[in-house]
């Protein structure tokens, strides 16, 4: 495992740590009549003081000045050096007090780069001390060399030995406070002595990269990604750093071109977008389409680059090759562009072969006027699904005819709806929002039945649903009962009873249930029936 000796940087960690101000308030009794702020300049005599030590410059002072701005477990500043700390009392225990921090140690020169990820605590383990003590420990280590990257791992009882598998961003075991992946930088400028030192071309210090330790190995792995990275081909970078590129690369070669497998005004169009295009285009050129040159292939990619999957089907449907559909487009599309035509285009085949036309005819499968005919056929799928609607209705109004009831004492009674537009319809005059319910009402998730008048049973009066198991969910009047309506004495009366009818529904139900489930009583064995005879049988005298 790589070694670094971290003595040199111990006080750079130490800086980076928290910083605590230990104060005491007490009364002055002899006090000067003039006296001088930490600034130099004179103030008034003040009947307190306070008596400081700041763990930054690490000096004990007394301050006159405001004793009322100390407060215990606050952040300020200290009035000697001006470092940010955070306000402890002395006379409350420092034993408690426990910093973590973590950080990334970097050396190296030449063809070597080592880089050591830390754990840094910072304790108080004497209770009388006013001094932290810091204690480093190693959670990884990296060492990186042209094309190679090993990461170091620690297990017990193997001890420190290489990661298997490529070298990823270090985590930190906080023990109580969790993990963490994000660390501080700590002699970053030896990469400038290394061979990574034009890996991020002018990057200054405070703009590397989130992922530092990640980006290093990857680059010491493939040294190739620098000409991506200034060669205007930063996303797709990126895409291969974060493991998001799906094209595989040929790594073999130092040029750009070849290394993606591309031509010159191939690479020339990638790069109109640092690269974000590449596996699109790929893709586009292998399983889609590829023209009599590059320069054709990178039109059509222009134009219906992102129609890739809207090609595939659509020459699935109407088996026409791809190139015959984007000429087609092109001559029949709007402003909208190439991937408003597709979507349309798309949407119109599968309708016409949901009604069952002739998808080898080119009438059909490319009209004269696309949106017209896509009109037409989205004409005829509405009716389609309109008479499969109503036969559906049919069959839910079969299921639910148990829930038909009345109480002419009362003169109240249960209605079925028999279409949807009846559903729509009770909301509407009602005022209410029963019309959501109604596609859960076809595919069986609920019941929506309307409670009416015996005297006048065409006008909505109020609405109810019922859950698939036989209990009432809700009655909703006029506004849902909100508008100075409530509810009048002869429905809660009726939702009483139909409640009670609805309960010996259900036991009903789940009585024949239960039989279903009741396993079929066994044959009885062979020749039983004889042998009860010949035993019972009078015998011959």
């Amino acid at each position: 495992m790589v070694e670094i000796d971290e003595t040199p940087y111990m006080e750079e960690i130490a800086d980076r740590m928290a910083h605590y101000l230990f104060y005491r308030k007490h009364s002055r009794a002899d006090r000067p009549e003039v006296f001088y702020s930490p600034t130099g300049e004179p103030e008034e005599p003040s009947r307190k003081a306070t008596e400081c030590y700041c763990t930054a410059c690490h000096e004990r002072f007394t301050d006159y000045t405001g004793p009322q701005a100390f407060k215990h477990n606050t952040d300020s500043n200290c009035p000697r050096c001006g470092a940010y700390v955070i306000l402890k009392q002395m006379d409350r225990g420092r034993k408690g007090i426990r910093d973590i921090d973590t950080f990334a140690i970097f050396e190296g020169e030449g063809n070597y780069l080592a880089i050591r990820a830390c754990k840094a605590e910072l304790t108080f383990p004497d209770p009388e001390s006013l001094e932290p003590e810091i204690n480093l420990y190693t959670m990884t280590a990296y060492e990186l060399r042209p094309g190679n990257a090993v990461q170091y791992v620690h297990t017990w009882p193997e001890g420190w030995h290489p990661k298997k598998g490529k070298p990823s961003e270090p985590s930190f075991n906080l023990g109580f406070y969790g993990y963490r992946s994000g660390y501080r930088l700590i002699n970053q400028a030896a990469i400038s002595n290394t061979f990574l030192c034009y890996a991020f071309g002018d990057l200054y210090e405070e703009e590397w990269p989130a992922e530092l330790i990640l980006w290093l190995s990857r680059i010491a792995e493939r040294p190739q990604l620098e000409y991506m990275m200034h060669g205007g081909l930063q996303r797709l970078a990126c895409d291969y750093v974060y493991q998001h590129l799906t094209v595989r690369l040929n790594w073999r070669s130092n040029d750009l071109k070849k290394i993606l497998r591309l031509t010159k005004p191939e690479l020339a169009y990638i790069k109109e977008e640092d690269g974000l295009r590449y596996s699109d285009y790929i893709r586009f050129r292998r399983d889609v389409f590829r023209g009599k040159s590059p320069a054709e292939t990178v039109a059509y990619h222009r134009e219906f680059g992102r129609c890739e999957e809207l090609l595939k089907e659509a020459a699935d449907l109407s088996g026409i090759t791809a190139r015959r559909i984007m000429n087609y487009a092109r001559r029949k599309m709007n402003n909208q562009g190439g991937y408003f035509f597709m979507v349309a285009y798309r949407d119109y085949l599968r309708e016409c072969s949901a009604l069952g036309y002739d998808m080898t005819s080119t009438a059909i499968t490319m009209p004269k006027d696309l949106f017209a005919a896509h009109d037409k056929t989205m004409a005829l799928m509405r009716e389609k699904q309109d008479l499969e609607l109503a036969a559906k209705m049919a069959e839910r109004c079969k299921e639910l005819e148990e829930l038909l009831f009345q109480l002419p004492e009362l003169g109240l009674m249960i209605k079925l709806p028999e279409t949807v537009q009846d559903i729509i319809d009770e909301g509407a005059a009602l005022n209410h929002c029963v019309a959501s319910y109604a596609d859960r009402h076809v595919a069986g998730a609920l019941a929506i039945v309307f409670l009416r008048r015996i005297s006048d049973p065409d006008t909505p009066y109020y609405t109810m649903e019922i859950s698939n198991s036989y209990e009432i969910q809700q009655c909703r009047g006029r506004h849902n009962n909100t508008a100075g309506n409530p509810k009048p004495p002869t429905v809660r009366r009726f939702e009483e009873i139909y409640a009670r009818q609805l309960d010996k529904l259900w036991n009903k139900r789940w009585r024949k249930a239960k039989r279903l489930q009741r396993p079929p009583r066994p044959a009885p064995p062979k020749h039983y029936y004889r042998r009860k005879k010949a035993r019972t049988a009078v015998p011959a005298a």
